[in-house]
This record gives structure tokens, C-alpha cells and sequence, in this order.
């Protein structure tokens, strides 16, 4: 029997080890190498250095091959206006990935043509592949807002095929379900929570403070200095604890 052929697209390196890479990571351990070929097209961005030991890298090194390719979107890091970045992700950006996917990108991309499905931690990334395989979008830090106007507009502009064509289905976290209206005919997939919580929940004391986990790791991108600004107005009933 032939091995489905799954290739995962990272905006970084899997070294980087924060909670993209992880979630990449543990599919990679526990993956059934005798039924799937994987392969993982990452680029060389680490922010924050390495935090995935090199044991760890150890663990996966027979998984899946890598390779990896420059960061093309460090070349307009320095462009911090919000809008601006909106119009540079809609419509420089994929003309920018256009160019390389015939140019510095070209030879290693045909090493990728006969992939059977290609998932997109970053959906930018679509631009280099056809619609030869199943390309799947992913949910990781788009379209988290539902209400904002700009992710409302890019969703619709995705079902319209206006941009990211190449992607031909979306995999949507359960919260966002209400996506759906805007992404037209294209196939959605969803990620059902992680724990059961039929089964496991929190029991209630009126002797204890109720805990707050929060999880991720601590830079202020993650929301950690505003987790700390509210717990400092309710730890009175509350207990804070840092995952």
C-alpha cells in the first residue's frame, strides 16, 4: 500500500519550539511512519532561539524529512503599521512568494510536487503550491477575532478566491465555526477540544480561590502582561498559576 504524503508548511523552524512548532512536534513523535511519508518545508526564522532540546529533536529526526528555506517575510519586518501590514499581506507579500517560487525557491519545491496533502501553519505560504494536492489553511493566529471588520473582510476575500486560491479547504478551531458564512463553498475542518470535559472539570469549594491557568509562553505577544493586570484586580477570589 502507497504512503499518503503529507507535507506541513511552518513560517518557522521547528526548533523555535513555541506553540505552533510544539503542536508540529508531538504530530511528528507520535506519527505512524509506516503510513505516512512526511516531509516539512520550514524556514530558518527562530524568534526567540531555540527552545526545543536537541534530544527532542532527536526523538523526530527519523520522522520526517526537513527542509528549509529562507524567511521571505523577515525582508519587510520592519514595517509595523497595522494597515500597511494588511495591504502587504494581501497583495506584495504573494507577489513576493510568486517570485521565489520560480526563483531561489524552485529547486527544492520539486522535491515537494507530489505531495497528496499540504498543511499551512501560515497560509501565506499557499502562493507556492498548486491545486494539484489538497492544500489546507489553517486557524493559527487568523481569524481569531470575529469581531473585526479587516479578518471579516480577508475571510471573504478567500472565499471569493480573490486570494490564497491554492487553498482548498480550512481547518477551523470550534470557536470560530462562525467563520463559516464567509468561506463560500470551501470545506472546513474542526478541531474538537483537546479534553474531554464531560469527563474532566473543575470542582467548586467555597473554601478555595478558584484558579486561573494560563498557558503559553511569556512574552508580551502572548497576552501575559495583561493576564497579570487583571488577575492584580480579582486575586482577592482568584489564584493565578503559569504554564
Amino acid at each position: 500500500m502507497n504512503k499518503l504524503k503529507i507535507l506541513f508548511v511552518l513560517f518557522t523552524n521547528i526548533k523555535t519550539g513555541a506553540g505552533t512548532e510544539k503542536s508540529l512536534y508531538y504530530y511528528l513523535k507520535y506519527a505512524d511512519i509506516s503510513k505516512f511519508d512526511i516531509t516539512v518545508l520550514q524556514t530558518n526564522l527562530m524568534p526567540g532561539g531555540q527552545r526545543l532540546s536537541d534530544s527532542d529533536l532527536e526523538t523526530i529526526k527519523n520522522k520526517a524529512k526537513f527542509i528549509e528555506i529562507k524567511d521571505y517575510r523577515g525582508l519587510l519586518g520592519f514595517i509595523r503599521n497595522k494597515y500597511l501590514s494588511y495591504l502587504l499581506n494581501l497583495f506584495i507579500l504573494p507577489m513576493l512568494l510568486k517570485i521565489c517560487k520560480y526563483t531561489v525557491y524552485h529547486k527544492k519545491l520539486k522535491q515537494l510536487k507530489d505531495s497528496n496533502v499540504i498543511y499551512l501553519f501560515n497560509n501565506d505560504y499557499s502562493n507556492l503550491f498548486s491545486h494539484k494536492s489538497v492544500v489546507i489553511g489553517s486557524n493559527h493566529c487568523a481569524f481569531d477575532n470575529l469581531d473585526s471588520f479587516s479578518q471579516k473582510l480577508i475571510a471573504r476575500l478567500l472565499s471569493l478566491r480573490i486570494i490564497l486560491p491554492s487553498i482548498t479547504a480550512f481547518h477551523l478551531f470550534p470557536h470560530n465555526v462562525s467563520f463559516k458564512e464567509y468561506f463560500g463553498n470551501k470545506p472546513l475542518i474542526l478541531l474538537s477540544n483537546g479534553v474531554d470535559t464531560d469527563l474532566y472539570y473543575p470542582s467548586h469549594s467555597q473554601n478555595l480561590k478558584t484558579k486561573i491557568l494560563f498557558v503559553g509562553r511569556l512574552e508580551e505577544v502572548k497576552g501575559i502582561l495583561m493576564a497579570i493586570k487583571v488577575y492584580n484586580n480579582i486575586k482577592k477570589c482568584f489564584l493565578l498559576n503559569l504554564l
